[in-house]
């Protein structure tokens, strides 16, 4: 995109990709990978919204002196343990945001356990599993000896980049441990 979107830009946006032999047409998705695309933009909003349950009650928790660590690993138990130092009118509240919160873990696992089994079912998400690591490389300004790296591009499909970004991450996590 070169400047604003407008219908005179967007026609020579079109008549120029129709003029370029070098780009590829980009494939329309199956209606079973629009199906699981969107069971994927559920789980995120799941997460999302057990991120900011878990935030809210350690924020309120933390304004009556209850601070709990950062990270959401074993929080329901804790955040449970310190209702009683909340106030009476506050912890009833907060008992039903931690229900909603364990019912959120809940419906991640099980939706977990569907893409699993979908991946598992899919001959190419099997071959794509046995890749060890993807690759995210920053744009590269070098010249002669000297080499300059910049940002990863940040365009594109932000969940998929979140993706590939896990990937990549318990790869090098892996070939650490394994090196241990």
């Amino acid at each position: 995109m070169r400047r604003n979107k407008t219908d005179a830009a967007d026609a020579d946006a079109l008549l120029r990709a129709c003029r370029d032999p070098d780009l590829k047409p980009v494939s329309v998705k199956s209606v079973e990978q629009q199906a699981v695309q969107g069971l994927h933009r559920i789980r995120s909003q799941w997460q999302d919204t057990r991120r900011q349950r878990i935030c809210r009650a350690r924020g309120l928790l933390a304004e009556f002196g209850v601070h709990l660590p950062a990270g959401a690993a074993g929080i329901v138990p804790r955040l449970r343990a310190s209702l009683e130092r909340a106030p009476a009118l506050l912890s009833i509240s907060l008992e039903s945001v931690l229900d909603e919160i364990t019912e959120l873990d809940v419906k991640i696992q099980q939706l977990d356990r569907r893409l699993a089994e979908l991946a598992n079912a899919s001959p190419i998400a099997q071959r794509l599993l046995t890749i060890p690591g993807i690759g995210l490389t920053p744009r590269e300004y070098s010249s002669g000896q000297s080499r300059y790296l910049g940002r990863i591009s940040k365009r594109g499909d932000r969940y998929l980049r979140m993706l590939l970004t896990h990937g990549a991450r318990s790869a090098l996590v892996l070939a650490h441990r394994q090196a241990v």
